[in-house]
């Protein structure tokens, strides 16, 4: 047995597993590459959709020793198999008007809905030119009313973080019990399922995967319900003070420093103890 037998790392992306202007630590590859020679298993957690991911970390498929859970909690993808395998929607009837009233109100916001491995938007924002140009056939442009139904994973509003605060206070004046308003970055407020997060799929997650013990990290508000619902987290030293303070979290270094590494470097001494 290895040393890591059963044991799961869960790590969101942006701010936790890459560093600063999104580059990738060395440190944290080196010691993912040890972990799961020792029998550990790493994933991610992450708001983007699984494709999105790439561009960012092109080795995904080799540090992902079991599956992960993207579009913050709407589904479970397995990037060996291409394949999704366990997915959530948002009922989006209710949305329409919702969505119709804050985009009005909130005119230097854009929005987008995921689903279908796209992006539907209404028009082209600033926010959203880098997906256009990066996977132009990823990019669908039509009203609203017009969008595909019954498939939405997730809503995002996208602009200045003062819109963006007022867009999200909107969102959570407007939504009933079926859906979550979280906060996924300065620019960005989305709509979830209230029955798709990031901690609401960890277990399905440990399930699939057989693990024992869980280990959760990340440092934004879209983590906390992933935080929370883990055996154990820990939050790198640029998390929210929000996080820092959830009972038991293991506080690690910066992200640019390799929050990642130096997790496991915690997890080692403990079992070695």
């Amino acid at each position: 047995m290895g040393l890591f037998d059963g044991i799961i790392i869960v790590s969101d992306i942006d701010g936790t597993f890459l560093g600063r202007q999104g580059r990738l630590v060395p440190e944290n590859l080196e010691r993912i590459r040890r972990f799961q020679r020792g029998g550990g298993r790493f994933t991610i957690a992450t708001g983007r959709e699984y494709f999105i991911v790439y561009p960012s970390v092109p080795q995904v498929e080799e540090i992902c020793n079991c599956p992960a859970i993207a579009c913050n909690g709407a589904y479970i993808y397995d990037y060996h198999a291409h394949e999704k395998l366990v997915e959530t929607f948002l009922e989006d009837g209710p949305l329409l008007p919702v969505i119709r009233a804050v985009g009005d109100a909130c005119p230097r916001a854009g929005f987008r809905v995921d689903m279908l491995d796209c992006y539907f938007v209404e028009r082209i924002y600033k926010e959203f030119e880098w997906v256009r140009d990066l996977y132009p056939d990823k990019a669908r442009v039509m009203p609203l009313e017009e969008m595909p139904r019954g498939c939405w994973h997730k809503v995002a509003f996208d602009g200045p973080p003062d819109e963006i605060d007022r867009a999200e206070a909107m969102l959570r004046a407007r939504l009933d019990a079926r859906y979550n308003c979280i906060r996924s970055g300065a620019d960005i407020a989305e709509i979830q399922s209230a029955a798709a997060t990031k901690g609401k799929m960890l277990a399905r997650l440990k399930e699939l995967s057989g693990g024992r013990v869980l280990y959760a990290i990340g440092d934004y508000d879209n983590d906390y319900d992933m935080l929370v619902s883990a055996d154990r987290c820990a939050v790198p030293a640029n998390g929210l003070d929000k996080l820092k303070a959830i009972p038991g979290a293991i506080q690690v270094c910066d992200h640019d420093e390799g929050a990642i590494a130096d997790l496991i470097d915690h997890i080692e001494k403990e079992l070695r103890s």
